[in-house]
């Protein structure tokens, strides 16, 4: 069994070979040489060109943050080419040519503007933290094409954040679409970045046993560690949101605070604050003292957006209402579905984790000390 998938093995690398156009005659030579060998020989061989493939750089979880990049660029020219060549509604030249007017100031005031040219800032030290581990002298390495790797890695993660920097003084745009999409990206490259980054040397400070694998990198690495979290986590998060109107040809003349609320507020509900103080204080509030309605959810959108779907008199299909109402809340039921499955997840894991953590098997399935679950 073990000789049938060797020469399995062999011949998926032969057909690699030959994918990249490899002379046949030297494809034939290396095939002879491989037959002279013995058994034992012909597997330790399989073993050294897998074990090959499991060390590079292309597997390396460093890498991955190229892959992102890669994955930005693409999404970054595929809306270039929609946005160009796909088809327009009615509206939408004159809702671009109201969005061309509005700058910075009139969609998030100061602070907004404030959090980007931070979140900028925190993308040129990241790209000069990067640039400086690529100078300065690695640490002892195992060989020389593992230190000829690693530099090949710490390149890729300059050119991602000379990449994250881009999209950062493109979010300082004056047009409010490429200022959303620019910062959708940024959000998303970081996201991966910082992702890897506690993968590889924050999630192993909560084991027994394991070490950052970068710490040879000292206080480089605390320092990239601390700006990724400031960019890519913290600056999101309490960053205001840009007011984006449901008609850019018709705005409010009011943003909601729902609208313009930070993700921290918006999920804690802080930006209701001042009305329940309001509320605490008096006996009764009237209704100017509500914040505004969202344009979201006014009856002049609402209509707009669902009857299409759901009036057969507005254009909609002769079916059942259920299947419309569905249609109609298509953005919404995919983040629902999600928060309901993860709760499902949740509470059929907990019983097993709270029996594992005060059990005795605890130290025999992994690593991780108890308190950190």
């Amino acid at each position: 069994m073990g000789i049938l998938r060797c020469n399995m093995i062999v011949g998926l690398i032969y057909m690699a070979f030959a994918s990249l156009q490899i002379p046949f005659p030297v494809i034939a030579r290396m095939d002879f040489a491989f037959r002279a060998l013995s058994i034992q020989d012909r597997i330790k061989a399989v073993g050294f060109i897998l074990n090959g493939f499991n060390e590079s750089i292309f597997l390396d979880t460093l890498a991955f943050p190229i892959y992102g990049m890669v994955i930005s660029v693409t999404g970054l020219v595929l809306h270039v080419l929609v946005s160009r060549f796909g088809r327009k509604e009615p509206g939408d030249i004159e809702n671009r040519a109201h969005s061309e007017l509005s700058g910075i100031a009139p969609s998030g005031g100061h602070s907004i503007s404030f959090f980007r040219l931070l979140r900028l800032a925190g993308c040129i030290a990241l790209l000069g933290c990067s640039i400086a581990t690529l100078i300065l002298k690695p640490g002892e390495a195992a060989s020389i094409s593992r230190t000829s790797s690693r530099r090949a890695l710490s390149i890729c993660m300059c050119i991602t954040y000379l990449y994250d920097t881009a999209l950062a003084v493109a979010s300082l745009s004056a047009q409010r679409e490429h200022r959303v999409v620019a910062k959708n990206h940024l959000n998303f490259v970081l996201l991966v970045t910082a992702a890897v980054i506690s993968y590889r040397d924050i999630a192993p400070l909560a084991t027994f046993t394991s070490v950052p694998r970068d710490e040879s990198e000292g206080w480089l690495l605390w320092m990239k560690v601390a700006l990724l979290l400031v960019t890519a986590v913290i600056i999101p998060v309490v960053s205001p949101r840009e007011y984006v109107p449901a008609d850019s040809a018709n705005p409010s003349s009011t943003s909601s605070p729902e609208q313009t609320a930070s993700w921290i507020s918006l999920v804690l509900f802080i930006w209701m604050d001042k009305v329940v103080a309001a509320a605490y204080r008096a006996s009764h509030l009237s209704a100017d003292v509500l914040p505004p309605l969202p344009d979201t959810n006014g009856a002049a959108y609402l209509k707009r957006i669902s009857f299409k779907h759901l009036d057969p008199f507005s254009g909609a299909k002769s079916r059942h209402m259920f299947f419309g109402l569905l249609r109609v809340a298509a953005r919404e039921l995919p983040a629902l579905l999600s928060g309901l499955f993860v709760h499902l997840c949740t509470n059929l894991l907990l019983p097993w984790v709270s029996t594992v953590c005060f059990g005795e098997s605890w130290s025999s399935l992994t690593s991780v000390p108890p308190w950190m679950v």
